[in-house]
C-alpha cells in the first residue's frame, strides 16, 4: 500500500479493510483501493452509480479532473467510474490537489444528477444487509444476493480451473521445475560436507511454481500429478547420487547399495532412508504451496 492510500483513508475517516477501503468522500459513498501498474502502485477511488453516464457526461468529466492531471476510467457498463490518483510529493499543497480533485468529482456528479444505490445493489430491492467490498467496489447488498454472488463466483473458479488451456504447456514447464530443484540437490549434496532432506522440497515447489507461471488451470489432479513428479524426480536424483559413490569406490550402483563397502557396510539403508525422507519432503513442500496457490486462487 502507498503513503496516498493511507491518507485518504485517514482524512476522510474510512472503513478500512484487506482488499480495500470505503466511506463517504464529499458526500458520495466511494471505494479505495490499489492496483499495481506499470508505474508502480496507483491508487483508485471507485463510484458505483444507478444509471450509466453518457457520453457527454463521460466528456465533461474528464474536462472537469484534467487541470487536476487526473483521467476518469469507466467499467460495468459505465455505471463505475474509477479515478486513479497520483501524489508525488507528500506535501500539504500535494494533498490538497488531491482533495480539490475529488470535491470536482463530486460536484460533477451531482451536476450530471447520478444516484448512487440506497438498497441491494444486486437485486435492486428494497433495503440491505450488508456494506462490503466487492471487487474493489463497495456496495449495499442483502445478506442471501451476497451468499448466491459468492457462490456463483466460486462456480466459476472451479469452472475456470476445470479447464485444459495451456495444460500441455504447463506440465512442461512443471518438468523444467522439477529439473532445476533437482540440480539444485544434485550438486548441494555433492559438493556440501552434509546432506539436507528438507532441501528436496524445492522440487515440487520449482515444480508447482513454474506450473502456474504457464498459466495452467489448478485443476483437482495437478496436485497429485506434480506430487508424482517430484517422487520420481527425487528417487531419480538419488541413484544418480548414489551411482557416483558408487564410482568413487571402484565399484557397481548393485554392489554398493546390496553389499556396501568397508567404510559404509549398510548403504541400502542410507538410500532408502534418503528416499523416504526426501518423498516426505516432496510432499509437504508441494502440499504447502499447493495451499497457498488455492487460498491465493480464490
Amino acid at each position: 500500500m502507498n503513503v496516498l492510500y493511507f491518507d485518504l483513508i485517514r482524512r476522510y475517516c474510512l472503513h478500512s479493510y484487506s482488499a480495500g477501503a470505503f466511506g463517504t468522500i464529499h458526500d458520495h459513498e466511494a471505494s479505495v483501493v490499489t492496483e499495481r501498474r506499470w508505474n508502480g502502485k496507483t491508487t483508485i477511488v471507485n463510484y458505483l452509480f444507478t444509471r450509466p453516464l453518457t457520453d457527454p457526461e463521460q466528456a465533461s468529466l474528464q474536462a472537469t479532473l484534467q487541470p487536476f492531471r487526473t483521467t476518469p476510467e469507466f467499467a460495468q457498463g459505465n455505471t463505475l467510474v474509477r479515478l486513479p490518483l497520483s501524489r508525488a510529493r507528500s506535501t500539504q499543497k500535494a494533498w490538497d490537489r488531491v482533495d480539490r480533485t475529488l470535491f470536482a468529482a463530486g460536484a460533477a456528479f451531482q451536476a450530471f444528477g447520478l444516484a448512487q444505490y440506497a438498497s441491494c445493489a444486486l437485486c435492486e430491492e428494497p433495503g440491505f444487509d450488508n456494506l462490503s467490498l466487492i471487487r474493489g467496489v463497495v456496495m449495499k447488498t442483502h445478506a442471501a444476493c451476497h451468499a448466491k454472488l459468492m457462490q456463483d463466483v466460486m462456480n466459476q473458479y472451479r469452472t475456470i480451473d476445470a479447464r485444459s488451456d495451456h495444460l500441455g504447456r504447463g506440465y512442461v514447464w512443471a518438468v523444467t521445475g522439477a529439473f532445476l530443484g533437482a540440480l539444485i540437490n544434485f550438486f548441494h549434496t555433492m559438493y556440501s560436507i552434509r546432506g539436507n532432506a528438507a532441501l528436496y522440497a524445492l522440487i515440487p515447489i520449482a515444480a508447482l511454481g513454474l506450473y502456474r507461471l504457464a498459466q495452467a488451470p489448478l485443476r483437482k489432479e495437478t496436485p497429485y500429478v506434480i506430487t508424482a513428479l517430484s517422487i520420481f524426480t527425487t528417487i531419480t536424483v538419488l541413484f544418480v547420487i548414489y551411482t557416483f559413490y558408487a564410482a568413487s569406490w571402484g565399484v557397481s550402483l548393485f554392489t554398493f547399495l546390496i553389499h556396501g563397502v568397508p567404510s559404509v557396510p549398510d548403504a541400502i539403508i542410507f538410500f532408502l532412508t534418503d528416499i523416504l525422507f526426501g518423498s516426505i519432503a516432496c510432499v509437504v513442500g508441494g502440499l504447502i504451496l499447493w495451499k497457498v496457490l488455492r487460498w491465493a486462487n480464490r
